[in-house]
């Protein structure tokens, strides 16, 4: 299976869809880790972390009516997030035909969708026709799917304004951990390599970026671990129902324990990176 078609397997299968809003999306549209204060759930999380990361962005550029570019948008939940509570215009960069659709759906909904583009295409080879045409690039825990992250990072930066700002988060090795140690991890989400912070570091400065800030969140990844479990272990009848087998919901359990103790070595790091 090629890197393309295990990344549609994961995500947008009927199988995958289902979990992913089940499990990690609290029955909403994020599908991405969050930070944890006191007694959060899964929904609050995400939502804490994408104002995180517009906090980040506020310090130096106003988010307000800003043209925003989000690679490996899912099912647009940060597109949803930055429309209603900063009127910006959002464009969607997402390989995944199914998830597109929720996405688009969810913005009529909201009506919200003048405001969102959706384009089906690799964030690895944006169109050249884009050229320093966003005031932002977004992404969250996307990158870590792109073989050549380094071209990703050449990529934003190429599409941004002067001045413009990138921001991503990712799920990445800790620091000295080799590739081989974390097998159990990349073999089941469609990740051929996992980068480490510094690497992001260097692609940033090779890229061009000159101001380069990362927030360290991996305290945070213990705790998305476990809320995951416990969704599967409070939502497996419904998830069955629904046709996602047994099977995939008792080996996706089993690796999130392994998770859970691979982060007592601080195999897995988590945080956010903002560069301008």
């Amino acid at each position: 299976m090629s890197g393309f078609e295990a990344i549609l397997e994961q995500y947008d299968s009927s199988r995958g869809l289902q979990f992913y809003q089940t499990i990690m999306g609290g029955g909403e549209t994020s599908i991405h880790y969050g930070i944890y204060q006191d007694s959060d759930d899964i929904k609050t999380a995400t939502e804490n972390i994408m104002r995180f990361m517009a906090e980040c962005i506020q310090r130096h550029t106003a988010l307000s009516q800003s043209k925003v570019l989000d690679l490996g948008s899912g099912t647009g939940s940060a597109a949803h997030f930055l429309v209603k509570n900063y009127d910006c215009e959002v464009v969607c960069v997402n390989i995944s035909p199914n998830q597109n659709k929720l996405n688009q759906q969810k913005a009529a909904e909201l009506k919200i969708l003048d405001s969102i583009s959706i384009v089906n295409t690799s964030f690895d080879n944006l169109p050249d026709t884009w050229n320093e045409k966003f005031d932002i690039v977004w992404s969250e825990e996307a990158f870590c799917h792109g073989s050549d992250k380094l071209q990703i990072i050449r990529e934003s930066k190429r599409v941004l304004k002067e001045n413009g700002s990138l921001i991503f988060t990712d799920i990445m090795a800790g620091e000295g951990v080799s590739q081989t140690e974390l097998d159990s991890f990349t073999s089941k989400n469609a990740v051929t390599q996992l980068a480490r912070p510094s690497d992001y570091f260097k692609w940033c400065l090779d890229a061009g970026f000159k101001e380069i800030t990362y927030f360290d969140l991996s305290h945070h990844l213990k705790t998305n671990f476990k809320m995951m479990i416990d969704r599967i272990d409070n939502n497996y009848s419904i998830l069955v129902k629904s046709q996602v087998p047994e099977n995939y919901l008792n080996e996706f359990k089993r690796d999130l324990h392994t998770r859970v103790n691979e982060m007592k070595d601080n195999k897995l790091s988590w945080g956010c990176f903002y560069t301008r």
